[in-house]
């Protein structure tokens, strides 16, 4: 198979550039400062839990801003034992203060409040150093003989 003259050196002049930008590649590559991406902080607050007229059961517990409610009546189920009817307010134990749909996260219901808050880094919250929420929640115990305080949790 031969090709003609013309039909050569249009073949050979593809060629020549793809030689070039491969010479091109192998020049040495001269490297610059490694640039610093900064760590994005995910908000934690710290949640100060009170239960209504038992001030001793008070705790408090650091969460990610982005916790959805149903994650905190968990926890306060696993505290407490059986529980039924739970209301959960912010900042007061009001009505219109209460934490119905458990589909929201805590950074949706801390958008309502006045003053905004906002959150902090983990570690601030862990040393009672952030950014506090006062949870006001109450309950009826199931059954006859609540659990309402169990040291090992």
């Amino acid at each position: 198979f031969f090709l003609s003259r013309a039909a050569r050196d249009l073949v050979m002049a593809k060629k020549k550039p793809k030689k070039k930008a491969a010479a091109e590649e192998s020049a040495p590559i001269t490297m610059n400062a490694p640039v610093m991406i900064a760590e994005e902080v995910e908000p934690w607050v710290t949640l100060s839990l009170h239960l209504q007229n038992w001030s001793y059961m008070d705790h408090t517990v650091a969460v990610r801003t982005s916790t959805r409610l149903f994650s905190i009546t968990k926890d306060l189920a696993v505290r407490h034992g059986r529980i039924t009817d739970l209301k959960i307010c912010l900042g007061a134990f009001l009505e219109e203060r209460e934490m119905t749909d458990e589909t929201k996260t805590l950074q949706e219901y801390i958008d309502l409040m006045e003053p905004r808050l906002q959150g902090c880094a983990r570690s601030l919250c862990e040393k009672g150093n952030g950014t506090v929420v006062n949870i006001y929640y109450d309950f009826k115990p199931e059954g006859s003989e609540p659990i309402l305080l169990d040291w090992n949790v």
